[in-house]
């Protein structure tokens, strides 16, 4: 039976049905089960959008790809309707990610619309950026840095110190059926990749519907739960930027 439930983020309520049978960890347990994860499975829940005629944004269903899919997290979408159907990746968005037993983890904050080009200079309305909140409290932002051959990005802490670096490939292609981000780390003795965000195809999908499937590995890492967070900020902005097809 699905379960609903009502609660109001900073844009405004949103109403949440889920009808996936999962483990209703709460918060702190599916901080817990992060905070040991090597790896995260990123789904689009396409029954959930079918069945969301607001057309106020995507559902996507977080699992750990160490612990059987495990379900960690869901992360529900809210846009406005006009700019959701209109604006497609470049739309102006709020993420809201919720634990199994719904409730609130964190919340990623795109303030507006931005241009699809991928070597803006970092004008109000040409940089993309996303800024992560967790119980209300800034904790960084992802967003993009100049560059003419590559997009880049940067990840920032709440001190504005840069901690990675996000490097795409340079000339991305949404319709592709894989797409690999490398995630370099800017911390310690020398600059390093640890990881990386990259778009999955299905075999059973042989148009390469599943656009909206992607992983983000962190690997054997000592990173925080709050470095591990903003790297889930990242791919859900990289999702919108290179994966999704609206």
């Amino acid at each position: 039976m699905a379960k609903e439930i009502t609660q109001s983020p900073a844009k405004g309520q949103v109403v949440r049905k889920w009808t996936n049978n999962v483990t209703p960890l709460n918060a702190d347990e599916a901080l817990g089960l992060l905070e040991k994860s090597w790896g995260l499975l990123v789904t689009l829940d396409k029954q959930k959008q079918l069945n969301d005629w607001a057309c106020t944004g995507n559902h996507y269903v977080v699992t750990d790809k160490e612990k059987d899919n495990s379900v960690l997290f869901f992360i529900q979408e809210d846009s406005n309707c006009c700019c959701y159907c209109f604006c497609g990746p470049a739309r102006a968005t709020t993420f809201i990610v919720l634990s199994p037993n719904y409730e609130d983890i964190a919340t990623f904050v795109r303030r507006a619309c931005r241009c699809d080009s991928c070597c803006c200079f970092s004008c109000l309305f040409c940089n993309h950026a996303l800024d992560v909140y967790v119980d209300g409290n800034y904790i960084g932002t992802v967003k993009q840095r100049f560059s003419f051959w590559r997009p880049v990005f940067s990840i920032h802490s709440e001190d504005g110190e840069e901690i990675a670096t996000l490097k795409a490939p340079c000339c991305p292609c949404r319709c592709s059926f894989h797409m690999q981000i490398e995630i370099i780390s800017l911390q310690g003795e020398s600059n390093s990749s640890f990881g990386d965000i990259r778009k999955v195809h299905s075999p059973s999908e042989a148009f390469n519907s599943d656009h909206e499937t992607f992983t983000l590995e962190f690997g054997k890492n000592s990173l925080t739960t709050k470095s591990k967070i903003l790297w889930l900020a990242a791919s859900c902005l990289m999702n919108l930027m290179y994966f999704e097809v609206s």
